[in-house]
This record gives C-alpha cells, structure tokens and sequence, in this order.
C-alpha cells in the first residue's frame, strides 16, 4: 500500500557530518572524503544494495561530477565556514504498487523537475524492499556558475522602503554620504542568491510529490496525501514511519548479541572441558582447597583471581597464534600455580612487592605535586611581604611628613 513519507534534512559541518559520507552510505560504497581525510566505506552492506543510482546534473555543471565522490570532494573543498551546509538530505517512501523500473522514472521526473531545473546537483539511490522501498536524494547547497564553477551563497542588494525604492546612508546632518569616487552611497543588505532555502520550499515540494505519485497510481485506484491527519480534517492517531530498515537494525543488533554470548560460551566451555580432563587424567592435582592455615580468605580470593588471570591470558595469546590449550598443557599450568610452599612464597613476595612499588609511586606523585606547589606558595609570600613593606613605608613617610 502506498503511503507518504518524506524527511528533508540538512549535512551540516556543525554537527559534523560529511557530504561524501552521506554519499557513500546511500550508495553503499567506500568514499573518502579529502576535506575530512576520512574514508567512509560501506560497501560491506549487501543485504541493503540500491538497484539503482544515478546523478542529475544542470547543464552548467562539469561532467565530473557524474562521480559522486568527484561531486562532494568538490563541495566539501568550497565549504570554508565551520557551520557551512554541505547538502540537503532527503528521503522519501516510493509506492509498493509501482515496478522498480516505474519507480525510477517517477523518481527521476520529480528530481529532474523539482530541483535540477532549479540548478541543483542531484545525487539518488533507490532502495527497493518489498517491506520499505524508498529513495535517498542528496542536494547541493550552493549554485553553479555559468562556466560551471561554484558561484556565492549570498550577495548584496540594494535595501528598498516600503514604496520599493533604495534607502541612502546619511551622515550626522542629514545628508546622503558621498563616497571616495563621489558617488551617492545607498543602504545594502545581504541576500540568498537562491530560494532553495526558503521554509516554504517544503510544503511545495511534499505537495508536489504527492501529485506526481497520485499520477502514476489512478490505476490502482489509491492516492496519497501529504497534509497531516488532522489537516484533512481525519480523526486518526499518527503513527511514526519506522521503516524496515529500522527493524532489520533492531533484529540484527538483537541477533550480533546472541552470537556474541554464544561466542563466549563456547570458549568457557572450551575451558572448562580443559579443565575437566586435567582433572580426570590426574586427580593429585588439587590446587584450590590446600592452602596455608595462616591465609586469610582475601589472600586465597587475591591468589585464585591472578591464577584465573593468568590462565585466561594465556589462552587468549595461544588462540591468537593459532593453537587450542590440550589437557597436557593445563596440567602443567596447574603444576606452576599449585599452591606449593614454594609457590605460595614466591606470589606473597611478589604481591608485597607490587603493593609497596605502588605506595612508592603514590608517594613519588605527592612529592612532586607538593613541590609543584611550592614556588607558587613561595611567590604568594614574597608578593605578602613586598605589599607589606610598601604599605609600612608609606606609613613612615607620612609620620615624616607630619
């Protein structure tokens, strides 16, 4: 079923975006961007490859530019200021009812005609799922010269009274100023070169949408609108367009979850089948419930943590060269952590030993931020003492003076 859908947004460097990322997002594509010295790819989403894309271009408009990237390289490189806008984003639903090479040519005679028979540069894909088919347009901000340049945004004009005529700069007296070339000087202002950003554009452009869909869709004998529930005077609660493409997000990230955690428990298990088989192929091997009478349970929770650690570490650096820990090798990392005398001693010396390298260290830093401090407490006195001085002076000569 057809429905109306349409998002007008702008790409605009204060909240940094990137046209040529915008661009290779909706071609799925690897741009990179010289402006932002960013490479963009997307070309590793398949599942969601447009059927179609294309650029239209004015007539002005240099052939290069038929390359996205060539296209918004160039608009990124004019873009100076750092809340320039970069392009105008659109995105609109197509109709289900319409074949994908229908809704190109729906597409392309509403592009052609609203925008660039305007002058803009326009750069489409077409998305087209059974579930949401939709189109992305991107559009330039900025106009073409006549040589196929980019011209200016703004440019002054004369500022007119309410009977249109233009208002002179007068001096303290009254007087028209008279410029350097004894010419009169007249009142200016700065004006858009184009209408493309007028707010009413869009209200026109989603009408005029929705009369070319309703064009191609008398056939099937439904329409679209693409004033609001309550301005056709219907008592329907809105609903927000979510998209499929939304929904395949939420499912993915939901599915990425699920064989994360599978992922890991396969390594656990992986572990633990290590374990058991240690175990099972040498049961002397007990190095968790012989320890000292003397040890406190923090020092026996403190010694299992750093033999899990350790033995974690280990399996990670195996697994990256490649090799999987058999039941052999587990023996002999239990051999190595059993808590032997020997053992025992030697991870109590070197647990001492860390705590006291980091009282050292913490005492190291407080030392140095006192003596950081000093020469500024030192400068803070001599500034009390020479103001003190000064003052006591100052008291002196006056007694002389009486």
């Amino acid at each position: 079923m057809a429905i109306f859908s349409m998002n007008i947004s702008i790409v605009s460097k204060s909240n940094g975006k990137s046209a040529v990322n915008s661009s290779a997002y909706i071609h799925r594509s690897k741009f990179k961007s010289e402006s932002f010295g960013e490479t963009f790819d997307y070309s590793r989403y398949k599942q969601d490859e447009p059927i179609h894309s294309e650029i239209l271009l004015p007539k002005n408009a240099p052939s290069k530019f038929q390359n996205p990237q060539e296209l918004w390289n160039s608009v990124e490189l004019v873009e100076k200021n750092s809340n320039a806008q970069l392009s105008r984003r659109i995105i609109l639903a197509l109709p289900a009812e319409l074949s994908a090479d229908e809704n190109k040519s729906l597409l392309r005679d509403y592009v052609q005609s609203t925008f660039v028979d305007e002058g803009m540069c326009a750069d489409m894909a077409i998305h087209f799922d059974q579930h949401n088919p939709h189109a992305h347009i991107l559009l330039t901000t900025r106009p073409l010269t006549e040589k196929g340049a980019w011209g200016s945004k703004e440019r002054k004009t004369y500022a007119l009274d309410e009977l249109g005529k233009r208002i002179p700069i007068l001096d303290g007296q009254g007087n028209q100023k008279i410029g350097s070339h004894g010419r009169k000087m007249w009142k200016r202002e700065l004006t858009e070169s184009t209408n493309w950003n007028n707010p009413k554009n869009a209200e026109i452009w989603r009408e005029k949408w929705a009369n070319t869909c309703n064009e191609r869709l008398k056939e099937f004998n439904t329409s679209i609108d693409h004033r609001s529930y309550k301005r056709q005077g219907l008592n329907i609660e809105p609903t927000i367009h979510a998209g499929y493409s939304r929904i395949r997000q939420k499912f993915n990230r939901t599915v990425m979850k699920s064989r994360d955690l599978m992922n890991g428990m396969v390594e656990e298990l992986k572990v633990l089948k290590t374990q058991i088989l240690a175990f099972v192929n040498e049961p002397e091997i007990n190095y968790i419930d012989t320890f000292p009478a003397d040890w406190t349970q923090l020092d026996i929770d403190h010694y299992c943590c750093d033999r899990d650690i350790a033995w974690s570490l280990r399996v990670q650096a195996l697994n990256y060269d490649g090799v999987e820990p058999d039941e052999e090798y587990y023996l002999e990392f239990c051999k190595e952590y059993a808590p032997t005398p020997e053992n025992l001693a030697k991870w109590k010396e070197r647990n001492e030993r860390e705590q006291q390298e980091k009282l050292d260290r913490e005492q190291s830093e407080f030392q140095k931020r006192m003596l950081e401090q000093r020469p500024a407490e030192q400068s803070e006195k001599e500034k009390i003492s020479e103001f003190t001085s000064k003052k006591l002076q100052r008291s002196r000569d006056d007694d002389f003076e009486i």
